[in-house]
């Protein structure tokens, strides 16, 4: 992908619910570069070069029901930021880190109460009450992670990790989520499953 500055800046706004807490400083990650699809090795690939919600991408590859844990949460106006892992619900392993941004004003009933209460992944609600959506990927990145954040998921300084920018629309086409997902390091023979895409 050549960096023009129309690219810099939709990537920048891919970003944004991840720079929303603080810029490059307060991100977590350093060192970005974004990527082709087929430039992802594997598992990455499998596991983010895809249009399915991450939660049960994630569940079905680590064989393992997840929980959410919010490590950071604002409100700006009518949408949720959030930094979020995604853990095991069993293992407690680190399976996703994310920064999400949900315009609240898009859902309502339980859907919006559960994502307020924040203590279920969002793409697992979504499933579990049936809100017909369409993930849409719009973009997949490599970056190095911060020593706080390295400290959480288990992962060096100088180890590359894979993610993806994605949104989230509802079936007349409104954007009601947009997310930065980022894996920890694949440890070979962690996982139960298979690819899971």
């Amino acid at each position: 992908m050549p960096g023009t500055l129309d690219q810099a800046k939709k990537r920048e706004e891919w970003l944004a619910p991840l720079l929303h807490f603080g810029g490059d400083a307060g991100s977590g990650i350093s060192g970005l570069r974004f990527l082709e699809a087929e430039d992802l090795p594997e598992p990455a690939r499998a596991l983010l070069a895809h249009e399915q919600d991450m939660t049960p991408t994630l569940r079905d590859y680590h064989a393992e029901a997840l929980v959410l844990e919010v490590l950071a949460a604002e409100r700006a106006g009518s949408a949720l930021v959030r930094k979020v892992l995604l853990r095991g619900r069993e293992s407690g392993r680190v399976v996703e880190f994310g920064a999400i941004r949900i315009d609240l004003s898009q859902l309502a009933g339980r859907v919006r109460q559960r994502v307020e209460a924040g203590r279920d992944p969002l793409g697992g609600i979504l499933e579990e009450e049936g809100l017909r959506h369409s993930s849409q990927p719009r973009g997949f990145f490599s970056a190095l992670i911060a020593p706080k954040l390295g400290k959480v998921i288990g992962a060096s300084l100088d180890t590359r990790l894979y993610g993806r920018c994605n949104q989230l629309t509802l079936e007349d086409g409104s954007v009601f989520a947009e997310i930065v997902e980022l894996l920890p390091p694949h440890r070979p023979g962690a996982s139960a499953g298979g690819a899971g895409t």
